[in-house]
């Protein structure tokens, strides 16, 4: 005969744990210290196991029905009810723990080896200044691109064009290295570029054509400047070198041809 929410609301401890069976495999345990447990029994490959349903009456006997149910369900599947909740479980508990953090630092360390160790510190200086202390905490596979947006926004707020846009790529790096590592689904950084300002248009220096290399060179050897800074011009047009580079060279770097 099935339960009534009267019967199980009415049932008091004993001496040693008992049972009040509904139908179809639910029952409520009803424990020595007062505790009323919901239980569903079921065989799965030949093995009789027990699925725990929750607590009452926080789960009411309609709920109880209803995960019984429910695990009756997989069970038509050629499903284990148990173990699909276990994973679920677990499964919960590892998205937990693969913060965007740690997930960055892993993806991190399996690519510095590829960087200059210049260029490695400052990725992971924006990473800590930018966005850690946003989503830093928040499980990888929970952040939505709306987060990830408002986070890259903030940047974009300084002026900052195109740090923002390369931030946003290294973020949408990292949430592919976390989907091939089973740590989420989606790239919740990869198509927010067009919600980003774009790129201010390059201006670049005034230059030379072929015609009036010749010129220069006369204008340059009778310029009124510097005969350090009439070499260093020389020099950048022989080799092509950046001007940084070139200030700051050292004898060593230089040999007779």
């Amino acid at each position: 005969m099935a339960l009534s929410d009267a019967q199980v609301r009415a049932a008091k401890p004993r001496d040693k744990n008992y049972k009040l069976y509904d139908a179809d495999g639910l029952f409520v345990l009803v424990t020595i210290a007062g505790g009323k447990l919901w239980r569903f029994k079921y065989r799965f490959a030949g093995k009789e196991k027990v699925m725990t349903l929750g607590k009452y009456p926080r789960v009411g006997l309609q709920e109880a029905r209803r995960k019984r149910n429910a695990a009756r369900e997989m069970l038509d599947e050629l499903l284990d009810p148990g173990a699909e909740k276990a994973a679920k479980k677990q499964a919960v508990r590892t998205a937990a723990s693969n913060t965007f953090e740690l997930v960055a630092r892993e993806w991190h360390a399996a690519r510095v080896h590829r960087w200059s160790e210049l260029y490695a510190e400052q990725v992971l200086k924006r990473f800590e200044t930018e966005v850690f202390p946003d989503l830093g905490h928040r499980p990888i596979s929970a952040i939505e691109p709306t987060e990830m947006l408002a986070t890259l926004k903030k940047v974009e707020q300084r002026g900052v064009i195109e740090t923002t846009r390369r931030l946003r790529s290294c973020c949408s790096s990292v949430f592919r290295f976390a989907i091939a590592s089973g740590y989420c689904r989606y790239d919740a950084a990869g198509h927010l570029g067009p919600a980003l300002k774009p790129m201010p248009k390059a201006e670049h220096y005034a230059s030379l054509r072929p015609g009036e290399v010749g010129e220069f060179l006369t204008r340059l050897e009778f310029a009124d400047c510097e005969p350090l800074t009439r070499l260093a011009i020389s020099l950048i047009m022989l080799t092509a070198t950046r001007t940084g580079e070139l200030r700051s060279a050292d004898w060593t770097e230089f040999r007779a041809a």
